[in-house]
């Protein structure tokens, strides 16, 4: 009688363990699939969008000077740079994406209508930076330095301005940029030359 109780119970035992173990096993599945589900997911993305910034990287980006900038410090000349001017909203959001290379004397300026805070960022952007702020005095009143290639951690500027120019990182220290400095620009007419 005893051994039957016991024996009852230990199959009792037997089967809410074996319960127990299919509902974790069903569980495992269950978050196995999800999580190969999500990586699946975030791979083919991934896959996707390098195809996309590989089919990017692999046209040419011709420098096309479109004018000169000068700088000046207390009516002292500090530098002039050959400048690609990009107007429209696609041309700024490219930037400098996929350039591996600018001559030191030559920069990109982003303008904008109306003086604003702005905020950039290096997304598929190989050189590291110079981020010259420029107010509609004409005067540089935001130097960032040295921005992180690939960063997409914003680059702000809070004063408002009407220009941006980016150069080689460490070129503005070169040069002896400094906040104060005043810009003027030259546009070339009619004369837009695509330099390799």
């Amino acid at each position: 009688m005893i051994d039957n109780t016991r024996r009852k119970r230990s199959l009792k035992e037997m089967k809410r363990r074996n319960t127990i173990k299919l509902i974790m096993y069903g569980i495992a599945f269950i978050l196995f699939f999800y999580l190969f589900k999500v990586a699946f997911a975030k791979f083919a993305a991934t896959k996707l969008g390098s195809m996309g910034d590989t089919q990017a990287e692999t046209k040419q980006y011709p420098f096309t000077k479109h004018g000169i900038l000068s700088v000046k410090d207390k009516n002292v000349h500090l530098a002039d740079f050959e400048i690609e001017i990009v107007e429209t909203p696609e041309k700024q959001e490219m930037g400098l994406m996929y350039r591996k290379q600018m001559a030191p004397n030559r920069g990109m300026l982003f303008p904008y209508d109306n003086p604003q805070p702005v905020s950039f960022w290096m997304k598929n952007t190989y050189l590291p930076l110079d981020m010259i702020f420029i107010d509609s005095d004409m005067k540089i009143v935001q130097i960032s330095r040295d921005t992180v290639p690939y960063s997409e951690d914003p680059v702000p500027c809070f004063t408002p301005v009407i220009y941006v120019l980016e150069l080689n990182a460490g070129i503005s220290d070169m040069a002896g940029l400094t906040i104060g400095s005043v810009v003027s620009l030259e546009r070339i007419e009619n004369e837009e030359k695509e330099i390799r």
